[in-house]
Parts: structure tokens; sequence; C-alpha cells
């Protein structure tokens, strides 16, 4: 798997308020208190392709969680949830093939079963902007699209100050079900591009 940057990265000379804000408005459920990324993994199929998607996601809406589910996901034994990101890795993990490479930290990895499972229609995608100036929700599509995240949430701030007030959350399926038809061309010659890939995918391991 391929490593991901530190959700903690600087991008250097760039500035702006994208860490703070989740950092003041959004909080890890007490199971999981400590956690520095909360990584998902998502399948579904494109255009008779079978894809797995790994992504940071940015947070979910707690109001969509019940408060019984959640108890009772805490109760159950791990064996008996439904599939998990890790479960669909591990369905098919005879079919990977892997390099080889030594790490450098010689200490244990450990596994620790913790939270509980959030559905999909409750991740939400974060992006902060300047109150002075409108957020172009249309550059976010593409990447909540290729994602399925449904709500989009918008802070709006004052060089840094956030308000309540100011704080926008946008169900988008039906934005990205229109994207999706406009974009029809587009998404046709990206599956073009993947089948190729997997063809030269079968010849080389033919």
């Amino acid at each position: 798997m391929r490593k991901g940057r530190t959700p903690n990265e600087l991008i250097q000379g760039v500035y702006g308020y994208g860490h703070t804000f989740p950092e003041t408005y959004t909080s890890w459920d007490k199971s999981v208190k400590g956690s520095a990324t909360n990584q998902r993994i998502i399948r579904y199929e494109f255009s008779g392709l079978t894809f797995l998607v790994r992504f940071e996601a940015d947070g979910y809406l707690g109001g969509m969680i019940g408060t019984e589910a959640k108890a009772q996901e805490r109760k159950t034994p791990t064996s008996q949830k439904g599939l998990s990101g890790m479960d669909i890795l591990s369905q098919n993990i005879e079919s990977v093939t892997m390099g080889k490479i030594a790490s450098e930290d010689t200490a244990s990895l450990k596994f620790r079963h913790a939270g509980f499972d959030v559905p999909q229609s409750a991740i939400v995608g974060l992006k902060t902007c300047i109150r002075r100036r409108e957020i172009s929700v249309s550059e976010s599509l593409p990447r909540l699209w290729a994602r399925e995240i449904p709500n989009f949430v918008v802070g709006y701030h004052d060089d840094g100050f956030f308000d309540r007030d100011h704080i926008l959350v946008m169900p988008m399926k039906e934005r990205i079900d229109a994207w999706e038809m406009e974009n029809e061309k587009i998404l046709l010659r990206l599956t073009k591009v993947f089948r190729e890939l997997d063809q030269k995918r079968q010849g080389v391991e033919s």
C-alpha cells in the first residue's frame, strides 16, 4: 500500500486554515481518541470494473449515526460485523503481489479494534474559505465523486476566525449525480484508460 502523507504536513509557501478548522469543530469519538487520521476504503463498480478506493475522511455527521447503533456496534464481536475495509482487502489478498522492503523500525505492529462503523452516507468533505469570497463547490465535485462523499461542509472565516453561523453543511448527492451526467464523455475516456491499463497488466502477468 502506498504510504500517504502525514495529515499534519504543511505545504511550504501555502498558507490557510485547513488544519485549525477541523481541530476546532470536529472531535474524535472517545473510543478512538488520540488517532492521527481516519482512512476509509470503499468498493464500487464503475463501467464494469471494480474499484477499491482508499482516502482520508475529513469527518462525518454525528446526527446521522444512531446512538443505539453505536452502542450495539461496540458490543458486537469483530468476527460478526459486516465487511470492513480490512475485510475487503483480505478477501483477495492471495492475488496481490507485494514487494518486500526492510523496515528501519524494528518495533512490532499492533492492531486494536475500536470505534464503530460509520456509513458512507454520513461522511463529509471539509473546506475553508475567507468570508469575502464565495467558495467554488464545483472544483470539489470530482473529488467527492471519486470518493462517493455525499456531504460537504464549508467553513467561512475572517482572517482565521470561524463563526458557527457561517459554517454551511450541504448535501451533495444531487450535484454529484448532475456532474456525472455532464461529464459522461470525459468519464468514458477515463474508463478507456483504466481498461487499457488492465489489459497491459494482464499481458505482463501472462
